[in-house]
């Protein structure tokens, strides 16, 4: 790059010129990079831009305090409203419930991700839409907290499938526990009419047998049929026991304690029979004298869960050990057991009373709808 001054006289006469000459090579380079990368910039802003448009689901982006900074097409479809309409609006304001949407932001900003987030958009016409939401934080190159990312789809046609499918389940579960129990009505009416051995038993049977019916219509009162809650089924079983095995034994109490966990149906047959068989044998080997309490509780111990099934009977202190667990049925108890993958927990054997704990593998998941974990 070449600069030209003319030189003067004291008459100001042009009497020559200083030519500078820069070597500009460096800078020409700089500048070649630069359009270079000011073209790289533009063909990944249209890379991104055509990546975003070209999502099925609503996409979005707000900055931290839950303010729309970009939409995508199918976010304008979603809410009837404009690209510039939704920049600068406060996220919340597009959906039926604005203050669990707000949560939703809230809620991925301190944990840094959320999935599966359900909620309502409403769009400017009225029509609504559910919504899974799935959002994550985002950070410039210097890990600053720029705002947060998230997506929102239509998942109508799922919820109705579920629905539709619950409905299904329900209905089964009905019919299912309809024909159980006129299995038990068969088999009270045959104890009546015959005293044949194999038939006298029949109470212990119609307990199990309950046992199963009552699971199936838990299934079917349950919000989502994938699981039943350990509580309630425990409750029910040590009810129907009640009625059925106690009779003229008032005094003997079954109380029933736990988390408040859930069980996965196919598990909970063999879970629900254990429990009856532990049960049915404290009731019938443990209160000689007709009074006492058991006591059925179920908790969470690492990753196993355990089940305690105490009475505060006679014992087994002093008493051939094998002769008094085959005489309280041992044999059923060790093929649920088995059947659940568990083991059986030394536990106190005494003149006070029997403790039973079970050790299961972890099938229980927490309330929320979470799919179980298997074994």
């Amino acid at each position: 790059m070449v600069s030209v001054t003319a030189l003067r006289d004291a008459q100001d006469v042009i009497i020559g010129y200083l030519l500078i000459g820069t070597d500009n090579t460096a800078r020409k380079l700089v500048e070649a990079e630069q359009k270079k990368l000011d073209q790289r910039l533009r063909d990944q802003q249209f890379y991104t831009r055509s990546l975003i448009e070209s999502n099925i689901d609503a996409l979005m982006t707000t900055d931290p305090s839950g303010i729309i900074t970009d939409v995508n097409k199918q976010m304008e479809a979603l809410t009837g409203c404009t690209r510039d309409e939704l920049i600068g609006a406060p996220f919340k304001d597009y959906f039926t419930d604005p203050e669990r949407a707000e949560a939703g932001i809230k809620r991925v900003l301190s944990e840094k991700r959320v999935t599966d987030y359900e909620l309502t958009a409403c769009s400017r016409d009225g029509n609504k839409t559910v919504v899974s939401y799935n959002a994550t934080t985002f950070y410039d190159r210097s890990r600053t907290l720029q705002g947060v990312f998230a997506s929102a789809r239509d998942v109508t046609d799922r919820k109705q499938r579920e629905q539709d499918a619950l409905s299904l389940t329900n209905e089964i579960s009905h019919r299912i526990k309809n024909n159980l129990q006129v299995i038990v009505g068969l088999i009270g009416y045959e104890a009546k009419r015959t005293a044949a051995p194999c038939v006298q038993g029949y109470k212990t049977m119609q307990t199990r047998i309950f046992a199963i019916a009552q699971l199936y219509d838990l299934i079917s009162q349950s919000s989502r049929g994938r699981t039943v809650a350990v509580d309630a089924y425990l409750r029910e079983i040590a009810k129907a026991m009640s009625a059925s095995l106690l009779g003229d034994m008032s005094g003997i109490k079954i109380e029933v304690t736990g988390e408040k966990l859930e069980i996965d149906p196919e598990r909970a047959v063999p879970f629900g029979l254990l429990v009856n068989e532990l049960t049915t044998n404290a009731i019938k080997h443990a209160f000689p004298h007709g009074s006492g309490t058991i006591r059925l509780c179920v908790e969470q111990v690492g990753d196993q869960i355990e089940l305690v099934v105490a009475d505060d009977g006679v014992g087994t202190k002093g008493k051939d050990l094998a002769k008094s667990n085959e005489k309280r049925g041992s044999s059923y108890v060790t093929i649920f057991v088995r059947q659940l993958g568990g083991t059986i927990v030394p536990s106190k054997q005494d003149a006070t009373g029997t403790t039973v704990r079970v050790r299961l593998p972890l099938l229980l998941v927490p309330p929320g709808g979470a799919e179980p974990i298997a074994a």
